[in-house]
């Protein structure tokens, strides 16, 4: 309990209250006794003295009391106040939690939103490169390229091809030019078709940097019947360049052609440096 809570407390004024009234007791005792030592008044000079005492200490009785009153009236007031307050904060409370538990369901139902729509996406880029493998696919035994968006394609190798050539030194830009070949390109060829024309075709003396370049704008069916013409044509197919911008996860496609491509061409990857670390260990290099 308090100090303020002590002053205001019954027993404190009670107390308070039987010091007055001993005190002006004791007071009035020890003047009449002065009085009477000193000089002798009469009786009634005695009950007037008595009762004008006696008088101010009631009246300071009741403004004690009514003091006392008020201060009683204003601490329930404030606890009511404190009380209707406390009610206040507690219903803000609840109100809050609601709201944050609002809030987080709407970013969860945004989450799952989002991670479906770009399921769909990707299902949508699946489908659609499966249907782009379905049109390649011949019944007669034929052969067939099919490069899409071929403008823009050459139009980023060509700009890709003018940066690196400014980037070497004249003389080394004079020493390697030279004529473009002739590239002839005849739809639906057969495989037969395409093996007997390499020998009379300059297209078999292109270099094996600009067939990367070209292989790089087929489609992996199409890289697949590449692969089937001749050996030369195969391992330029399975050079790392061309399968890594195939297997380009930044792409987003996820179709499961692409995924077995990839693993396969991890795993002969894996071979090749096997059988390389086991030929340099042969030699004992």
């Amino acid at each position: 309990m308090n100090l303020r809570d002590h002053f205001l407390s019954v027993q404190h004024q009670s107390v308070l209250l039987q010091y007055l009234s001993k005190s002006t007791q004791h007071q009035i005792y020890d003047e009449s006794r002065a009085s009477s030592r000193t000089t002798i008044t009469t009786d009634r000079e005695t009950d007037e003295t008595f009762n004008r005492n006696l008088q101010e200490l009631l009246e300071t009785t009741n403004m004690l009391l009514d003091s006392v009153g008020t201060l009683n009236d204003d601490t329930q007031r404030i606890s009511s106040e404190s009380f209707r307050h406390q009610i206040s904060l507690q219903s803000l409370s609840d109100e809050l939690s609601k709201l944050k538990v609002a809030v987080e369901e709407t970013h969860s139902s945004m989450n799952i939103h989002q991670v479906n729509q770009q399921t769909l996406e990707q299902n949508l880029v699946s489908i659609q490169q499966q249907l782009e493998d379905q049109k390649n696919i011949s019944t007669d035994g034929k052969l067939m390229w099919k490069i899409t968006n071929v403008q823009q394609k050459i139009e980023h190798m060509t700009t890709v091809v003018d940066s690196s050539d400014e980037e070497e030194p004249k003389s080394d830009k004079e020493k390697k030019t030279c004529p473009p070949p002739t590239v002839t390109v005849k739809p639906s060829w057969s495989v037969q078709q395409i093996q007997d024309a390499l020998s009379e075709s300059p297209f078999a003396s292109i270099p094996t940097e600009i067939l990367i370049r070209i292989f790089r704008l087929l489609s992996v069916s199409d890289l697949g019947n590449v692969a089937l013409v001749c050996r030369s044509f195969k391992l330029t197919v399975d050079h790392d360049e061309i399968w890594q911008s195939k297997c380009n996860t930044s792409h987003r496609l996820y179709s499961k052609s692409f995924k077995e491509i990839y693993m396969d061409w991890i795993y002969e990857k894996y071979l090749h440096n096997q059988e390389l670390k086991k030929t340099e260990n042969a030699r004992g290099l």
